[in-house]
């Protein structure tokens, strides 16, 4: 433990600030990537909606204009289609990777706070 205030103190220095500031930098900072994640993950949920409603739009103007099971207008909504899908496939995994932080930065912004630091200095 007395590494790290050593090394907090020595980041500190060459950020001309002290330790008890730099934390409480990293805890205001916890506050906005709370509003950050919260933001997108309301986006993620939003495409999901306009999603499911672009798809039964779609699927309902294809009954309208081909009665038939099999095969694809014209016009490539299929493709459309597959292309959304990817997206929100790829939205929902970032979405769930994005639960965990929010849940830290909201529950515990300090553990955030120090696991930063922790890191830069690391590294």
């Amino acid at each position: 433990m007395e590494q790290l205030t050593d090394l907090l103190r020595e980041l500190a220095d060459k950020l001309g600030t002290t330790v008890d500031h730099l934390y409480q930098v990293m805890i205001t900072q916890a506050k906005v990537e709370i509003i950050s994640n919260s933001i997108f993950l309301i986006i993620i949920i939003a495409w999901l909606v306009l999603f499911k409603k672009i798809y039964k739009y779609l699927y309902a103007k294809k009954i309208e204009r081909d009665k038939e099971i099999y095969g694809w207008d014209e016009n490539g909504w299929f493709w459309a289609l597959i292309g959304h899908a990817v997206l929100t496939v790829i939205l929902v995994i970032i979405g769930l990777l994005e639960i965990d932080i929010l849940l830290t930065l909201i529950i515990n912004p300090e553990y955030w706070a120090l696991d930063k630091i922790l890191t830069f200095i690391s590294h």
